[in-house]
């Protein structure tokens, strides 16, 4: 299944440090995972849903050019998702999350179901 290849980012931030963490979904899949790019060794992130236990510690799972990435999370109320870094060290844990998520699909379905219905 191709759950990253329609992949949005609804959330996503630089850290204090410089790092960069975000929040992918795959609607395909109704899954959630997190991405960060410019970690120090020893940095951990973790992903929070609702419908499944933290994602986390120890860290993420695959690597890409792009940037590193934790295992997908069921994800079905995305105004619920957050994840979050945790330096190896001494800095303060930072976290984001969507902000209107749900709001914004719905209204996105919406519209592609009008643009089918109409043609």
């Amino acid at each position: 299944m191709a759950c990253g290849r329609d992949a949005r980012t609804p959330a996503g931030r630089r850290t204090r440090a410089g790092a960069g963490l975000e929040i992918r979904f795959g609607e395909r899949c109704d899954a959630a995972w997190t991405r960060i790019w410019q970690t120090r060794v020893g940095d951990r992130v973790e992903i929070t849903a609702p419908e499944s236990p933290p994602n986390g510690p120890p860290s993420p799972t695959s690597s890409t050019p792009g940037g590193l990435f934790t295992q997908r999370v069921p994800a079905r109320q995305l105004s619920a998702l957050h994840a979050c870094l945790m330096p190896a060290y001494g800095d303060a844990r930072e976290c984001v999350a969507p902000q209107g998520l749900a709001q914004r699909l719905a209204a996105s379905a919406e519209r592609t179901a009008r643009v089918r219905r109409a043609t």
